[in-house]
């Protein structure tokens, strides 16, 4: 038989054959790679597994740094929303709060520092307001109605400036965890 009456049946079986074994082969060999990459990977450790956990309590579960990104602060928020992240800033710059794999601590450093920044604006431009203190305002109850002083809209500003680098530094440091410590939480 000469190539010219070769059918498709023919070239089928001519290159189709070698090249699914060529595949297979590929594939077997590529599945040991994964397993020796695997096995020479870091291992995961518990501190940071738990920490991360911890994290996620303060700022993922209830969804507060979602409500701070949504929020114009020219209006009130509840005091429970505030109380996370005032947690965070008073304890998490302590040793303990530190994971043992750098880029994490490094990028949680950057939520502390952008963290901390934002507290302090909160702290500092806010008030406790309503007969049982449980929202807070850059305006104060006493403050007349009618158009809200300059004054009181710069304080505003100053905390919706700075929730930004926020909420960037935490959707950095929660997709980095959630793929690093992963493997180990299940």
């Amino acid at each position: 038989m000469n190539w010219a009456e070769w059918t498709n049946n023919h070239w089928l079986v001519a290159v189709g054959i070698p090249v699914l074994v060529l595949l297979f082969r590929f594939f077997s060999v590529w599945e040991k790679i994964l397993v020796l990459i695997d096995r020479y990977r870091e291992p995961i450790n518990e501190h940071d597994i738990a920490l991360f956990k911890k994290y996620k309590a303060i700022f993922v579960d209830n969804g507060v740094a979602e409500t701070y990104r949504q929020h114009d602060f020219l209006g009130t928020f509840a005091e429970a929303d505030w109380r996370p992240l005032s947690r965070f800033v008073d304890t998490w710059g302590a040793v303990e709060y530190e994971f043992v794999d750098k880029k994490l601590n490094s990028d949680l450093k950057r939520v502390y520092v952008s963290g901390k920044d934002l507290a302090e604006k909160i702290a500092r431009c806010t008030v406790p307001i309503g007969s049982e203190g449980s929202l807070r305002s850059v305006k104060p109850d006493g403050l007349p109605g009618g158009s809200i002083p300059e004054d009181i809209r710069e304080q505003a500003r100053l905390i919706n400036d700075a929730v930004p680098p926020f909420v960037t530094a935490h959707k950095k440091f929660v997709r980095r965890a959630n793929r690093k410590l992963s493997r180990g939480s299940k």
